[in-house]
């Protein structure tokens, strides 16, 4: 079975918070409560910026020769840098649910550019390349960390 991704993982909470209180004022007040909502197809749990800075904490700490490349992603197609873009893409595209045009406008690259990065750091994940896996757990874990729960 697959792990369910932040996104996913931030709805199931979501849900499971609505149905405990739906129950609460059922049992308070013996009135059923019906909440009526949108499919949150454009909420998600972190912002696409949010996921940017958290990329540059580690590529500060680990290749700050990079550092210049926050303003202008595409100064630099070398394998180290591009590792970190796969791996952001691939974390926005397939764990947050970002769309690849909302990506591509973000990072100022073609939709077709993000999904070619994200399959590009699926398949380094697959075939288990140190240098990526590496980057790309990192930034899974910050991201993971900022990814706040309403309570």
């Amino acid at each position: 079975m697959l792990k369910p991704t932040i996104a996913e993982e931030v709805q199931e909470k979501f849900n499971i918070r609505v149905k405990k209180f739906r129950e609460e004022i059922k049992s308070k007040y013996g009135i059923t409560l019906y909440i009526a909502s949108s499919s949150f197809e454009d909420v998600h749990p972190l912002e696409l910026s949010k996921v940017w800075d958290l990329l540059f904490e580690i590529v500060e700490e680990f290749h700050p020769q990079y550092t210049k490349c926050y303003k202008n992603p595409l100064l630099t197609r070398e394998r180290e840098w591009m590792n970190y873009m796969h791996a952001y893409c691939l974390i926005v595209y397939r764990q947050l649910h970002y769309g690849p045009s909302v990506i591509g406008r973000f990072l100022k690259k073609n939709h077709a550019s993000i999904i070619h990065s994200a399959k590009k750091g699926g398949d380094l994940l697959d075939c288990e390349d140190f240098d990526f896996s590496h980057k790309y757990h990192l930034l899974l874990n910050k991201v993971k960390k900022n990814v706040e729960f309403i309570s």
